[in-house]
């Protein structure tokens, strides 16, 4: 027998993809490309979040490409799925929509009039484990953080939320936190970052890319 099993050579492990896009064209290009890779299976692709949410739960992918849409659907696929790879590609290539894949639990940022051809790469390191994430961006938001009190990774959280305009209950139950611990980790944030009222909460939110204005 001359095959690579027999020969004692590992199959390589297949990474099984979740395509997410509204624009059907789009998301047959990607998926025309992933099917020449022999490590890749796509097992779906769907264009709403809502179906995202629910292929996630229903064939536990290894990896998920998609649109930004909303930090919070990246926030609900993070929580539910740890393990889970996520890499967006969008149109925008400000800092504030890579910002916002960070901060939401994303593990790669292109933007999406990249070449097809030039996608494998980064596909394959956010399949293997790595982040891929423009090197601008991620200065920027460290300088940002230089600037003000550094906010943990609860308190953006909370901050995010409060910024789409969840109210407290809402923003508890996201969390698995009280609500009572929830209005503790707000009258932190707002002494960190010296804002008080909401508004001035969103733009601090919108200035760190956790919402978009």
């Amino acid at each position: 027998m001359s095959s690579s099993a027999s020969q004692g050579v590992p199959t390589p492990r297949m990474t099984r993809v979740l395509l997410v896009d509204s624009h059907t064209l789009f998301r047959e290009g990607v998926a025309r490309l992933l099917h020449e890779e022999e490590t890749i299976e796509i097992v779906g692709e769907v264009a709403t979040s809502v179906e995202a949410l629910e292929e996630c739960r229903r064939l536990q992918p290894d990896l998920v490409v998609m649109d930004l849409m909303t930090p919070e659907v990246t926030r609900c696929l993070r929580k539910e799925h740890p393990d889970l790879r996520i890499l967006i590609l969008s149109l925008p290539r400000d800092h504030a929509y890579v910002s916002r894949s960070q901060q939401a639990g994303a593990n790669g940022y292109l933007p999406k009039d990249v070449d097809l051809d030039t996608l494998l790469q980064p596909l394959r390191q956010v399949a293997a484990g790595r982040d891929v994430f423009p090197d601008e961006p991620r200065q920027a938001s460290a300088d940002a953080e230089s600037r003000r009190d550094r906010l943990t990774a609860r308190e953006t959280q909370v901050l995010s939320l409060v910024a789409e305009g969840f109210p407290t209950r809402k923003i508890a139950e996201q969390l698995g936190i009280s609500p009572r611990t929830v209005e503790a980790h707000r009258r932190v944030i707002t002494q960190k970052i010296g804002e008080k009222k909401l508004a001035g909460l969103v733009r601090y939110a919108i200035r760190r890319g956790l919402v978009s204005a």
